[in-house]
């Protein structure tokens, strides 16, 4: 796993630990598979996201199947928190029509340089689609003008990306 993606899953578990100390209990030891139900319920409760549920229940699994934690417990509660799965092709994209688009687009100031440099971001993440955290890292390093292209190597992914630099 990539660090980002480790220190995801420890964010997790820490919740879950968090919850159970909460309700104090404060060894694996102790756990009852109600005390995973509840969790469960409680994620749901406090409204959170599907693919949100489904992350951290993940993480969760990973940990207590880990030898360290399989010893411990005195239940086995994979059933319980296994129901909740997010296959990549269910989640919806969160998107903005090319209207609205537009209409952020020219809302921007580009007569000053802060103006520009909302306008650049914009532009790369919605013309490119590229995350936030690539747009924070970009160099001008990472634009080739005399190839007219952005190149750059995605955090999340490590993969190469060379796109051609449009007009705006």
């Amino acid at each position: 796993y990539s660090k980002d993606s480790v220190n995801t899953r420890i964010k997790h578990v820490r919740s879950f630990l968090k919850y159970i100390e909460s309700k104090g209990i404060n060894s694996i030891e102790s756990l009852e598979n109600n005390h995973f139900s509840a969790f469960v319920a409680e994620m749901e409760i406090k409204g959170y996201r599907y693919s949100s549920r489904a992350s951290i229940l993940s993480s969760l699994r990973v940990f207590i199947s880990s030898p360290i934690c399989k010893d411990k417990l005195r239940v086995n509660p994979i059933i319980l928190i296994s129901g909740i799965r997010n296959p990549k092709h269910d989640i919806l994209p969160s998107v903005f029509s090319p209207d609205e688009i537009a209409r952020l687009l020219s809302a921007v100031d580009r007569g000053t340089d802060k103006g520009k440099l909302q306008y650049a971001v914009m532009l790369l993440a919605s013309v490119y689609g590229i995350r936030n955290v690539d747009i924070t890292n970009m160099q001008l390093d990472n634009i080739k003008w005399k190839e007219n292209r952005i190149s750059f190597i995605q955090h999340k992914t490590l993969k190469a990306i060379d796109l051609p630099l449009l007009d705006e």
